[in-house]
């Protein structure tokens, strides 16, 4: 019987692509603790779906100013479309899955999305190798394969910058209108997730300048940033009334909010420019980012991938760029360099087609058998791909401790003075030690920026309800006192149990010297630790 070859087209192997990510993702998720931005996410969008609940089935006066402002005024830091996207999925499916899934599934099908839209677009560009290389150097990127399982912002803001760049890619050679009024549409959508992504546009427009000079493709994108605007704020009910005021508020806070990084040993606010590309080379790992290398050379080298080639250049390069140019003050390691990370992957991918090819020519040409040619792939992939994968399994579910063979792993980054880990997601195992340790009343300290991560365990009935918590959270005026029991405003030196995280810029101050908590730990033997590489990731300590 003759095969059907439609059966096998990119656009169905995309699928297939998104639903196998799809599936990997949500197995993997439960096994990932609460990082400190996802509670603040999760009120936010259970909230906006509250409004929307109202909107359907009791509109009358959802749109009055003091509505508005209690159904949107949470996490006004950032833009609402994706926090709108978990919320609706997480009412969906929050009896189903339960409530950290379903609030991380809607990002995950976002991402799942993404992949397949990768997958279909070099598949057509540059070969059935060279797409699935693409999306397996995503995958198996273990801090951007962290970030994907998240009800964050961060790979969503990635997300919507490649779908940006696939929209505007596959329609190009069109002068149709239609076609600006959707990049329009699609950038709007893209600004109403994170600030950032607006970067997409003139990454797009350098790009048309140097390799598209049609006056159409410049108008296009000129008309899709203005039809942005009303979709960007038609999303975000905040910005209905007070417009001016509130748009100022939340950019001066989405710019400049300042965070501390822990690089090569010091405590900076304002970082060396050579940051992020250091970073991004110490968390890609090392087959991946020389098959990165040999993607860009094929770019240079090979004449009929070099436009395409140059716009996934550019689409890694001006994240990296806007980083290192020190106009924001929020690093967070790896978080700011997400943008980046597809981009890298299709020049991963590019490179290990190329490599593919280039063994096919060699077969051809020295006569040697064809099989040989699918068998030196399968090494070249073997090498490539079983190391990271094999350093996932040893950092699971740590995933944003890990560091390439390019620094010597965990321990040559901690060597080299490098932050081991940064977002609490560890403190799930140091609560379960609580749970079975702690007497009824005893407090608990962490650090006052991720109390929100354990009031979320505690609520939920993770962390045992009759401890008590040493500080106040900012959910409190969300969810009222009432909900999250008593809170208790005492030092870590006076807490029964005090959890650690090794972010190393909270352990050290503004001048790189030990705080009060480093110095007071630095005498102390933890009572429990979890540890990865002989490295610490999370201690939990005791008072008498």
């Amino acid at each position: 019987m003759a095969i059907n070859p439609s059966l096998f087209s990119s656009g169905k192997r995309a699928i297939v692509v998104g639903i196998l990510t799809a599936v990997l993702l949500i197995f993997t998720s439960s096994a990932i603790g609460v990082t400190w931005d996802e509670p603040t996410y999760f009120a936010a969008a259970e909230s906006y779906n509250g409004w929307f609940q109202r909107l359907v089935f009791g509109p009358h006066g959802v749109l009055h100013p003091s509505i508005i402002d209690q159904s949107w005024a949470i996490n006004i830091e950032h833009p609402p479309a994706d926090k709108v996207l978990s919320g609706l999925v997480w009412g969906l499916t929050r009896s189903l899955l339960g409530d950290l899934l379903a609030h991380r599934l809607g990002n995950i099908l976002l991402f799942s999305l993404v992949a397949a839209l990768l997958y279909h677009m070099i598949s057509d560009e540059l070969g059935g190798a060279a797409a699935i290389a693409s999306v397996a150097a995503l995958l198996a990127m273990p801090r951007f394969f962290f970030h994907a399982h998240l009800a964050a912002l961060d790979v969503p803001a990635a997300g919507m910058i490649m779908i940006v760049t696939y929209f505007f890619w596959r329609t190009k050679e069109s002068a149709r209108f239609r076609y600006t009024l959707g990049l329009g549409i699609v950038v709007g959508l893209a600004a109403a997730t994170r600030i950032n992504t607006v970067l997409v546009v003139p990454t797009l427009l350098l790009w048309a300048l140097v390799f598209r000079r049609r006056w159409y493709l410049l108008i296009r994108l000129v008309l899709s940033t203005i039809f942005a605007v009303p979709v960007f704020f038609l999303l975000w009910p905040w910005l209905y009334y007070d417009t001016v005021d509130r748009l100022k508020a939340f950019l001066k806070v989405a710019i400049s909010w300042p965070i501390p990084q822990f690089y090569l040993g010091q405590n900076y606010m304002d970082l060396p420019w050579h940051f992020p590309f250091v970073m991004a080379a110490a968390v890609i790992p090392l087959g991946i980012l020389i098959l990165c290398v040999l993607g860009i050379l094929r770019s240079i080298f090979r004449r009929r991938d070099r436009a395409f080639g140059f716009l996934m250049i550019l689409g890694a390069l001006i994240p990296l760029l806007a980083v290192a140019s020190g106009q924001t003050k929020i690093y967070d390691n790896d978080r700011m360099l997400m943008p980046a990370f597809p981009f890298l992957a299709v020049l991963a991918g590019a490179g290990f087609g190329w490599v593919v090819k280039s063994v096919g020519a060699l077969v051809v040409r020295f006569r040697i058998p064809k099989f040989v040619t699918p068998l030196l792939a399968v090494a070249a992939a073997c090498a490539v791909w079983i190391p990271p994968v094999q350093s996932m399994v040893a950092y699971a579910p740590y995933w944003l401790s890990y560091y390439s063979e390019t620094v010597g792993g965990l321990p040559g980054a901690a060597g080299l003075g490098l932050e081991t880990t940064y977002w609490s997601e560890s403190y799930y195992e140091a609560i379960l030690y609580i749970n079975a340790n702690a007497e009824a009343g005893d407090t608990v300290w962490a650090l006052p920026s991720s109390i929100d991560v354990l009031v979320y365990y505690q609520m939920r009935g993770i962390l045992r309800k009759d401890v008590v918590l040493a500080g106040l959270s900012p959910l409190e005026t969300i969810y009222g006192p009432e909900t999250l029991g008593t809170q208790a405003l005492e030092g870590f030196a006076e807490a029964d149990f005090v959890i650690v995280q090794h972010r190393q810029s909270f352990l050290h101050n503004e001048a790189s010297q030990p705080t009060d908590l480093l110095q007071w730990i630095s005498s102390r033997a933890p009572a429990f630790r979890v540890e990865r590489a002989g490295i610490p990731i999370v201690d939990v300590y005791t008072n008498p």
